[in-house]
């Protein structure tokens, strides 16, 4: 009986999250306002780290730097300035990383990619049609408590603007659904959190 209601309870949460067909972040936004940047070199993690994440990105930013739109034109793959934030590692020698590629061409929100980083290689992993421009876009992002899984929810922070005019921070959510990462929306006080920063 006690399994049947806590089943029931389950799927009446699970339905919640996902009303109007979109998901929800599970998290609460009491840590919102609370922002990582991205300020560690990805020269300062092992040499074997450096070059799996390096590799795995090469496709997506020689695209960057081939795409005749995007004005860059005075770097190349190996010399990109790349900055991580380390998401999550374990004993195995496994990680998760934010990648960020701060160029001027960028101005504030960089490129960002998540890289998981395993023993026999890595891959991006966040949403599939955006893996060659970068997944997300930013200057900085928060890492929510709470994850089981060793892939916690994540927000990232972006240069927006308000409709009535000015600038203010805008949160883009994401939480892995599958095999990637995916944008899911934020808490509902998570943008009045961020900008009261």
């Amino acid at each position: 009986m006690i399994r049947k209601i806590l089943a029931a309870t389950l799927s009446c949460a699970l339905c919640l999250l996902r009303a109007d067909g979109q998901d929800k972040m599970m998290t609460p936004a009491a840590s919102c306002s609370q922002i990582s940047v991205f300020d560690r070199s990805l020269a300062s993690l092992p040499h074997g780290v450096q070059q799996g994440i390096r590799d795995t990105l090469r496709p997506s930013i020689n695209s960057i730097i081939h795409d005749p739109g995007m004005g860059i034109d005075d770097v190349g793959w190996r010399d990109a300035k790349l900055y991580v934030i380390q998401v999550r590692d374990d004993t195995m020698g496994n990680g998760l990383y934010a990648v960020s590629w701060e160029h001027p061409q960028f101005k504030v929100n960089s490129a960002i990619w998540i890289v998981e980083v395993k023993k026999n290689g890595a891959r991006t992993i966040g949403p599939p049609a955006a893996r060659t421009i970068g997944s997300f876009n930013g200057w900085g992002m928060h890492v929510f408590p709470g994850s089981n899984d060793g892939y916690p929810e994540l927000m990232f922070a972006e240069k927006g603007y308000r409709q009535s005019g000015g600038a203010e921070a805008q949160p883009l959510c994401t939480r892995k659904l599958g095999r990637t990462y995916a944008p899911v929306a934020c808490p509902t006080d998570c943008a009045a959190q961020l900008n009261s920063r």
